[in-house]
């Protein structure tokens, strides 16, 4: 009786080291993928600095040319920034002006009418102070 019990706990272990080196073997591959994952990303993250580098030093370059600092060229792009940002602003001022002046343009038809017709009228029929 004790034996068996021994070969039941024996079987039971067995079974369960079993079930744990299936657990180990799938945390491995998903190690193994992470892994994977792990160096692709950084393999792109450092090919996107690597490139980031590069556009910075052409940048450079391109101020240099004309005579500019990186500093100096970009306050420049800042101020062309601005620049834009008020010129934007005003174009849009400029259409609310443009509107405003054909609101107003319709206004004084709008007046000029009322007032021939107000003359002619007063033509047809006399005022009171005429009679």
């Amino acid at each position: 009786m004790y034996i068996s019990w021994l070969e039941e706990r024996i079987k039971e272990r067995e079974e369960e080291v079993e079930e744990l080196e299936q657990e180990i073997s799938k945390l491995r591959e998903e190690l193994n993928e992470l892994e994977r994952k792990y160096k692709e990303r950084k393999r792109a993250l450092e090919e996107g600095v690597e490139r980031l580098k590069r556009e910075a030093e052409a940048v450079k370059l391109a101020f240099e040319s004309h005579g500019l600092s990186l500093e100096e060229g970009v306050e420049v792009l800042r101020g062309v920034g601005d620049l834009l940002k008020e010129r934007k602003e005003l174009e849009e001022r400029i259409a609310e002006l443009k509107r405003e002046a054909l609101e107003w343009e319709e206004r004084v038809k709008q007046m000029r009418l009322s007032a021939s017709q107000l003359e002619g009228g007063g033509r047809r029929v006399k005022r009171p102070s005429q009679a």
